[in-house]
């Protein structure tokens, strides 16, 4: 199989238009803007690994899926959809059951706490996690915490505290993430860290 632009474009398409369709506005994160987020970053970190065309497939191919399940049921067991969703999709447009297999790594590694297994399915889990290392964390953070209330009907009393205890199990993979955004994730455990103190530890 040719593993070429038109094919990472009907990938792309078909992913887009059932974002469009069934997106709710509970999705304040989990959404389009995310999956193309993912997929911008994804490309960024790849581009420092000499990838061929195959591996850049499965690489985008699982950037585009990872989320889609979120379409169609809760946060949990997500991962589980969304492979369902991409392995019709790519058996009805014949890629090999051996690519399938390696996408479904990929999607099931950004399970959280990331285990990744291979160099592939780390580009995937920094990639999905860059913001954690950027100013935009300060931004995402609320977006997952609204779209926590809105599919749950609630929020815990200790978010913040959650949210210190994720970001310091988390970590990055690939060398690239490692260097580029070490500094940004320390500042933004400063920032929750002081946000706790604030609030007097709740």
């Amino acid at each position: 199989m040719d593993y070429n632009q038109e094919l990472n474009e009907d990938v792309a398409g078909y992913v887009t238009k059932l974002f469009e369709r069934f997106q709710t506005p509970d999705l304040a994160y989990h959404n389009l803007k995310h999956t193309r987020a993912v997929i911008e970053r994804a490309n960024e970190i790849a581009f420092n690994y000499s990838l061929d065309d195959r591996v850049r497939f499965i690489i985008n191919t699982a950037a585009w899926f990872h989320d889609s399940g979120h379409l169609f049921g809760p946060a949990s067991g997500h991962e589980e959809r969304s492979n369902l969703i991409m392995r019709g999709y790519l058996k009805k447009i014949k890629v090999e059951e051996e690519i399938i297999q390696l996408i479904e790594q990929c999607i099931f590694a950004t399970r959280f706490p990331y285990e990744p297994a291979s160099a592939l399915d780390q580009i995937l889990c920094d990639a999905d996690s860059y913001h954690l290392g950027t100013e935009d964390f300060l931004i995402t953070d609320n977006l997952v915490k609204e779209e926590f209330r809105l599919r749950n009907n609630y929020l815990p009393v200790n978010w913040d505290i959650k949210t210190l205890a994720m970001l310091e199990e988390h970590q990055f993979f690939t060398p690239y993430c490692r260097s580029l955004l070490r500094e940004g994730k320390q500042k933004n455990i400063d920032f929750v860290r002081s946000k706790i103190q604030e609030a007097g530890g709740q």
